[in-house]
Parts: structure tokens; sequence; C-alpha cells
């Protein structure tokens, strides 16, 4: 059923300016601008390949999602006035992230990353990770020069977390079985967990009210829950000049996501078994992956990943109603509609 083919090299440059405009970025633009300074001042390094390797993946672009929860959330519950103080935890947060897509990337193997080829791809595994180790080093840095004790605990904990998830991740590779027992285990323990950290950083910088720091949490949690699904479904069904990756990677390195899991919980018993040998074997095609798109299709799969996406979206949402009516408020419910519409 899962006919071969060979592989054709993809290469392409997509750059995103993290500081583009959104409607959800307004309330904290001119911060998330301070952002990028840090960011470019914290990577610097007297050893040219880790600043070479570091700036690779820095002006490779991208969201800056976690900054801007992050500041939104300050502002949100009170710091508006202060926000400026915010931003080498907010910078922090985005340094986090790139030590851990750099890490990925030599796990995964990955060449690609938003667009263009990523450092292990350039200098090598070694570089890499040496590069991700640095970044994180600065991260915390910042982190205990401006932020505070329980910030420090949020976000170190959610670090661990996160190389929990991931190690749940790389046993699970290639199994269906052990991605159906733990695939919401590890995207709570990863994405999710780490954007809910970010949002409760800034309500702790606000001195938030408890039911404001808790609304922060439940609205993260949920934003990023929706955030990765809506990933892994772009990545079985997205153009690879918007998600700035090949379509399938995840699959083709053993991920099992949920429109997989979806998908082969609707077909037929013996495309569910082609496909489970399939993907156990990790050597799908790019044939292979167009025959899966059009079952993820055929069965319903991709509308009802996007429910599931929705749903958490909605429940993003509907944790802002107990913060008082501002801008950086509007930002973050503009934002929990955005998440699950983007294409890339």
């Amino acid at each position: 059923m899962f006919a071969r083919s060979s592989r054709t090299p993809l290469m392409f440059n997509s750059l995103v300016s993290p500081t583009s405009q959104q409607p959800w970025t307004e309330p904290v633009q001119v911060e998330l601008e301070r952002v990028e300074a840090t960011l470019r001042s914290a990577v610097e390094s007297s050893v040219p390949r880790l600043l070479e390797a570091s700036t690779n993946l820095l002006e490779a672009g991208g969201k800056r999602l976690r900054p801007c929860v992050t500041l939104l959330w300050a502002k949100a519950c009170g710091a508006d006035g202060d926000a400026e103080r915010m931003i080498p935890v907010a910078a922090a947060t985005e340094l986090i992230h790139m030590a851990t897509l750099m890490h990925d990337d030599v796990i995964d193997r990955s060449d690609l990353r938003r667009g263009r080829r990523t450092a292990n791809a350039f200098w090598g595994n070694k570089v890499s990770v040496l590069t991700g180790d640095y970044v994180l080093c600065r991260a915390f840095d910042l982190l205990v020069q401006h932020g505070s004790i329980e910030i420090l605990r949020i976000l170190a904990g959610v670090t661990m977390a996160m190389t929990e998830s991931e190690a749940l991740q790389a046993a699970s590779e290639g199994s269906v079985e052990e991605w159906r027992e733990n695939y919401w285990r590890i995207i709570s323990g990863k994405t999710a967990g780490f954007i809910q950290a970010c949002c409760e950083a800034g309500a702790v910088f606000a001195e938030a009210e408890p039911n404001h720091r808790r609304a922060a949490a439940s609205y993260g949690a949920d934003l990023g829950l929706a955030f990765q699904i809506t990933d892994d479904l772009l990545d079985l069904i997205g153009r690879p000049t918007a998600t700035g990756k090949r379509v399938g990677s995840d699959l083709k390195d053993g991920k099992v996501t949920l429109p997989v899991l979806l998908t082969l919980d609707g077909c037929s018993e013996e495309a569910r078994t082609d496909l489970a040998e399939l993907i156990s074997s990790r050597e799908l095609t790019d044939a292979d992956m167009e025959r899966i798109r059009a079952l993820a299709q055929a069965t319903g799969a991709v509308d009802e990943t996007r429910v599931v996406a929705a749903r958490h979206s909605a429940a993003a949402a509907d944790a802002l109603t107990s913060l008082p009516d501002t801008p950086a408020r509007s930002g973050l419910r503009e934002l929990a509609k955005q998440v699950v519409e983007r294409t890339g």
C-alpha cells in the first residue's frame, strides 16, 4: 500500500522577523524589540564557533511566543508600568527554548530549522550540543541576575520536566503503542508545560493575586496544547515553505502524533497494520507520506485534530475571564485564537 520512492532534497531559506507586529504582540511590541537586543547580547561569546552557531538560530527568527506570553501576562496582571524590568526574564525564556531546539536537532538528526540549515548540519553534533549548553547557561545567568527565586524555581522546574519528556519521547520512538500511551504526557511536559511556566513567570513578576496566577497556569497549559497539536498537524499536512521544515519529519523520526494516532483509529485493519509496520521501520519515503496525508484526510483525522486543538484554544481564552479588560488581555485572547489558525 505504501510504495517506495527516492527522496528529493529540499532546501530553502525563510527568514521570519522576530519583531514583526502581530495583533497579539501590539501591547508588548516595544518590550519585544528590547528582548531581541537582549538576546543578541546574551549569545555573545569570545569563542567564535559558539557565537556563529547560536547566532545562526537567532537570526532564523521564530515566533518569540514564550517571551511574548511572559510579557503579556505581566502586563495583564498589573505590571504595565514596570514591564521593562521583565525584559531579561522574557529573553531568558527564549534562550531556554533555543537551547532545547539545538539539542533536539542533534537528537532528531535534523538539518533544517525555520527554513535554515541547523547548527549540527553546519558544524556537527559536538558544536551544536555545546552551543545549546552555553545558551542554556546564559539563560539562567539572566534569571539569577534579574529574576526572583520563585521565577527561577518555575523555569528550572520546567526545564527538568522538558528533559524528562524528551527522554520519554526517545524511548517511545517507532512504537505506536508507546505513543498512544504517552502522547499527552510528552506534549504536556514539553511544549505545554514550558508555555505554562512562562505565563506563570509573568504573573509572579506582577505579584498577581492567586486566582490570576491560576488563570495564567490554566491559559498557558491549554495554549501550549493547542499550539503543539496544531504543530503536529502541520508537520503532516503543512507546506515546508511555511513551516520551515520537511513534511513528515516527526513521523520519519518515529514520533506518532495525534493526527497519526487518529488516522490509525479511523482506517481499515489492513491499512492500520501496514502503517504501524511502516512507522516501526522508520523508513518512510515522500511517497509514503503523501499516502498517509491522504489517509488522514479520508478518515477525518485532520478535521478531528483541528477540533481537539480548537477545544484547547477555547479553554485558554476562557481562562482570561477574571482579568481586567486591558490591551494585554486582548492580546492573550487574540493569541489563543490565532495559534490554531496559523499555517507555519
